[in-house]
C-alpha cells in the first residue's frame, strides 16, 4: 500500500501539483508534513494516526492558489467533503490519495469500524466519544429538514435536533410542529430505532407545572427587526445582502461555514463559495429612524466595529470595508480605543446613512456588484460605493408578546413596548410588582456589558429577599371599612395589582395588604367611600393642617421676626 501512495504523490507532482500532506516519518518519528518536492517523498509515511484536515484547511488558507494532493485516512476523507460542501475547500484544487485503516490501527483510534466498512456501522457511536480531534459525526436519522433557527437559516437542521452547540442540558428534542410522528402524517420511527438509550417517548405530552417562588427574573430578551419590508435595502431580494445575526452565525467557528467568512451562492442561498473583496456595513437599520423606531439601538456601533475587525483578519488586509454611520456612539470602556484600532486596519468611516442597496450599475467597476448608495455629510456629496457584501445592522426591538408578560406580572411598558423600572435610578431592576425584577434588552435596547450587570442587580435583589426570610411591606395600603362597603365589587376589578378579594360570608371586600401597594385605584373610585389609604383618612390629613396652623406651645421656640433692612 506505501508504495502506491508514494506512486500516487509523484503523480500529483507531475501534474503540476504544488504540495502534497501527509505523514513524513524520520528516524523512527511520525508527523504531518507538507511536501513540496517530489524528492521528499521516500519519507512519506503510510501511519494515519495524525489528522490532517485542519493542516490542508490552513495551508488553503496561506496558499489559495495551490493545488494540493493530501494523503487521508477515513476520518480526514469525511473532513475534507465536509469542507467541500461548506465551500472552504476547492473541489478542483484537492486530490485525495486514500489510506484504508488497518484493524490495528482502527482499534489504536478506538475507531470500530475502518473507514471503507461504514456501510455495516452498528450504530454505536463509541469512535465519536473516541475520536481526539472530533472528526467523525454522527448522522441524524431523521429525514424532515427545516432551516436552522440557531444559524438563522443559513443551515437546515433535522425535526430531531440538539437545540445548539453549548446546549444546557445537551440533550435532543423533537420539533413538534415537523416530527411526522408527533403531528400524525405517519408512523415514523427512524429516531426511535437509532436510539440505544431508548430514550424515545412517542406518549409524552406538553403539560403546565405551578411553582411557588419568592421573586421573579424577567429577562425575555428582544426581537431583531424584519429589515425585509424596508424594500430599498434590498435583503430577501439579494442573496450576499445579510442581517447582523446572519453575519454573526457566518463569522461564528460553530457557523455554516466554520467561521470562514464567504459569499452566498447567488443560485443557492444554503452554499457559500468564495470570499468577499469588499463589503459595507450599514448602520441604523431601523434605528433613529422616525419611519420605524426612534430610539438608538446602542449596540449598533461597536458590533459593526467587530464585524469590521472580523473581515480584516479573516479574509485579508486587501479586502475593503466601509462603515456607514450617523453618529459613532462609542460610550464604553475601551471602545474609542477600538473605534481608533479598527480605523488604523483601513476601514473607511462615511458619515452618512446610507439610502439604498441597488444592482443596477452606472460604471464600469459595478457589474455583479451591490451598488450601495449613500451621502457622505462630511464630503457633503453622494457616493455610489460597489461591494461584495452588505451587512444590515438592524435594530433591536421590543418583543411582539411583551404586552402579555406585561399584564401578567403587572409591569408598565414604554411607548417603544420596552418594559419600565420603578425608579429610573434608585430601583434600575425593581418593578412596582414586589419580587419581580427586570434585567436585559427586555427594558430597553443595550449591549452585553450593561445586560450582565443588569442581571447580576436583579439577582442580588432576587436574593435579598430569600436572605432576609421576612417581607417588609409598605404600611400606606388600603383598608376598606366592613361597615361601610356594600359590596359592589368595584374595587376588584380596578386593582392592578389583584391585592383584593371578596368575602362571600360578610359580603365584603377584603385588601391583602402584603400585595398592595397603595396606589389608590379602589379609594378613588369606590361609591360609598368605605375604601381609604391607610394614614391618608380625611381626618388623619385634618389633624396634619391643623397641626401645621397650630399656635406654639408654651417653651416652644418661636420664629424669630424679621428686622427690617438699614438704608445706607
Amino acid at each position: 500500500m506505501l508504495d502506491s501512495i508514494r506512486k500516487q504523490a509523484a503523480e500529483a507532482f507531475d501534474n503540476g501539483y504544488n504540495a502534497v500532506v501527509g505523514i513524513r516519518e524520520i528516524n523512527g518519528h511520525a508527523g504531518p508534513y507538507i511536501f513540496t518536492d517530489k524528492s521528499e517523498l521516500e519519507h512519506l509515511a503510510a501511519a494515519p494516526r495524525v489528522n490532517l484536515s485542519r493542516i490542508l484547511q490552513k495551508l488553503q488558507d496561506q496558499k489559495p492558489e495551490w493545488k494540493v494532493a493530501a494523503v487521508l485516512r477515513g476520518c480526514d476523507g469525511r473532513a475534507l467533503r465536509k469542507l467541500k460542501d461548506k465551500g472552504l475547500a476547492e473541489p478542483g484544487l484537492v486530490r485525495a490519495i486514500p489510506v484504508t485503516c488497518s484493524k490495528e490501527q482502527a482499534a489504536e483510534c478506538n475507531c470500530e469500524k475502518p473507514f471503507y466498512e461504514t456501510f455495516d456501522c452498528t450504530g454505536c457511536w463509541e469512535c465519536i466519544e473516541a475520536c481526539p480531534v472530533h472528526a467523525i459525526e454522527r448522522t441524524n436519522v431523521c429525514p424532515i429538514v427545516v432551516p436552522s433557527e440557531w444559524n438563522v437559516g443559513t443551515t437546515m437542521r433535522k425535526a430531531t435536533y440538539i437545540a445548539f452547540p453549548q446546549a444546557v442540558p445537551m440533550k435532543a428534542l423533537r420539533d413538534k410542529d415537523h416530527c411526522l410522528r408527533i403531528k400524525g402524517d405517519m408512523e415514523c420511527k427512524g429516531c426511535e430505532n437509532a436510539c440505544e438509550a431508548k430514550a424515545i417517548n412517542h406518549d409524552q405530552q406538553d403539560e403546565v407545572r405551578e411553582l411557588d417562588v419568592g421573586s421573579i427574573i424577567v429577562a425575555t430578551g428582544f426581537d431583531v427587526l424584519d429589515p425585509e419590508p424596508i424594500h430599498h435595502f434590498g435583503y430577501g431580494k439579494y442573496s450576499n445582502v445579510l442581517t447582523n445575526f446572519e453575519f454573526e452565525r457566518l463569522s461564528n467557528a460553530t457557523g455554516p461555514t466554520s467561521g470562514a467568512i464567504r459569499m452566498r451562492d447567488s443560485e443557492d442561498r444554503l452554499k457559500f463559495t468564495t470570499p468577499p473583496e469588499s463589503v459595507a456595513i450599514l448602520h441604523c437599520i431601523g434605528s433613529r429612524d422616525k419611519n420605524y423606531h426612534s430610539y438608538c439601538s446602542r449596540a449598533c456601533c461597536m458590533y459593526a466595529l467587530k464585524f469590521a475587525h472580523l473581515i480584516k483578519d479573516k479574509v485579508g488586509e486587501h479586502v475593503q470595508v466601509f462603515n456607514f454611520y450617523i453618529d459613532m456612539r462609542c460610550f464604553g470602556k475601551g471602545y474609542e480605543e477600538f473605534l481608533n484600532k479598527v480605523q488604523s486596519e483601513g476601514v473607511r468611516m462615511v458619515r452618512g446613512k446610507a439610502v439604498e442597496v441597488t444592482d443596477r450599475t452606472r460604471a464600469d467597476e459595478e457589474p455583479g456588484k451591490l451598488v450601495v448608495v449613500a451621502e457622505d455629510t462630511l464630503l457633503n456629496k453622494k457616493l455610489r460605493v460597489p461591494v461584495d457584501m452588505v451587512i444590515l445592522c438592524t435594530a433591536m426591538e421590543a418583543r411582539k408578546d411583551a404586552g402579555d408578560v406585561a399584564r401578567m406580572f403587572n409591569i408598565s411598558m414604554d411607548a417603544n413596548g420596552f418594559f419600565m423600572e420603578e425608579h429610573p435610578k434608585l430601583a434600575p431592576v425593581s418593578t412596582p410588582s414586589s419580587g419581580v425584577f427586570i434585567a436585559g434588552a427586555c427594558h430597553g435596547p443595550k449591549d452585553i456589558p450593561d445586560s450582565v450587570a443588569q442581571a447580576k442587580g436583579a439577582a442580588s435583589e432576587a436574593i435579598q429577599l430569600s436572605a432576609f426570610g421576612s417581607i417588609v411591606s409598605n404600611p400606606m395600603v388600603s383598608s376598606i371599612d366592613a361597615d361601610v362597603c356594600i359590596g359592589c365589587k368595584t374595587c376588584i376589578g380596578l386593582c392592578p395589582y389583584s391585592a383584593i378579594t371578596f368575602d362571600e360570608q360578610r359580603g365584603v371586600s377584603v385588601v391583602g395588604e402584603a400585595i398592595c401597594k397603595g396606589c389608590g385605584s379602589c379609594a378613588a373610585h369606590c361609591p360609598s367611600g368605605a375604601a381609604r389609604i391607610r394614614h391618608f383618612s380625611p381626618k388623619q390629613i385634618l389633624c396634619e393642617v391643623d397641626g401645621i396652623f397650630a399656635e406654639p406651645r408654651n417653651g416652644a421656640p418661636k420664629t424669630a421676626k424679621k428686622q427690617p433692612a438699614h438704608s445706607g
